[in-house]
């Protein structure tokens, strides 16, 4: 295993482009391969690192993410920022600085 990382996820949007996918939805709560792509993500992670401390960047239906989550995902810790406006990515990373 490698070292231990720091990682950002941005899972603030809305995903309207997806259309009726995402009404009710988080999109990277959506379902990948029977697993949502958020625990994609923190698995690829975790086989890569084992362990990392995960900044979870939050907007729309952000509840969902964190009722999935929690506070850790096996050895990854996980923590979150969150805001309900629709921020561009910049702004969405920022939240995540400290």
């Amino acid at each position: 295993m490698g070292k231990e990382v720091d990682a950002v996820i941005l899972a603030g949007g809305r995903g309207s482009r997806m259309g009726e996918l995402t009404d009710s939805t988080q999109k990277c709560l959506l379902p990948f391969k029977e697993k949502p792509i958020l625990i994609h993500i923190l698995d690829t992670i975790k086989n890569a690192f084992g362990s990392a401390n995960v900044v979870i960047a939050t907007g729309y239906n952000g509840d969902k993410i964190r009722e999935l989550i929690g506070n850790g995902y096996g050895k990854i810790v996980v923590n979150y920022v969150h805001s309900s406006e629709l921020l561009e990515t910049r702004r969405r990373l920022l939240l995540a600085k400290d």
